[in-house]
């Protein structure tokens, strides 16, 4: 690996685990401190869950304006085509099951090593933002497919996502 991929790699899980992660930690822990740890873990939820389907609408309308169509095999080449921050940044990967269904699995990622940096208190806000982000952006992109979250990097080691068409 270059030097200049090593800089580019390192950047990326900067930015994601140094700068994203403590802005939904420190947002997430005004809230809870704010409201209460019911009404702001609601809220938290409820926000993340709109982060995510304005990330599934832009992919939904990015693969209209190409003409592409609107399925999981679309959704998850573009993650696996060898050029996504996925590919470059994260450690695991993506694969589809003999039933057209796709999983996830990643042993590391920034966001999670994000949180896990910022404590156990990070880790459950980081834990929140985990359990529903990729659902809401995979209903928003087609409301037929779900995001199962199986496991839990920083709670199991591995980040498991189970993606698959719900009729």
């Amino acid at each position: 690996m270059s030097q200049d991929t090593v800089k580019y790699r390192n950047w990326i899980r900067e930015s994601f685990g140094g700068f994203f992660s403590p802005i939904i930690y420190n947002l997430g822990k005004a809230l809870i401190q704010e409201l209460e740890e019911e009404k702001g873990t609601a809220l938290i939820v409820k926000q993340v869950e709109k982060f995510g389907r304005s990330g599934g609408e832009a992919t939904r309308k990015a693969f209209e304006s190409q003409g592409k169509e609107n399925s999981l095999d679309n959704y998850f080449s573009e993650m696996n085509n060898g050029t996504s921050i996925y590919n470059f940044a994260w450690e695991g990967g993506v694969k589809k099951l003999d039933n057209g269904d796709w999983v996830e699995e990643w042993n590391y990622c920034p966001v999670a090593e994000g949180f896990k940096n910022l404590g156990e208190e990070g880790v459950k806000i980081g834990e929140l933002f985990c359990n529903y982000i990729d659902n809401a952006v995979i209903r928003e992109y087609n409301p037929d497919y779900e995001y199962v979250r199986e496991r839990s990097l920083n709670r199991d080691g591995l980040c498991r996502l189970h993606a698959h068409f719900t009729l």
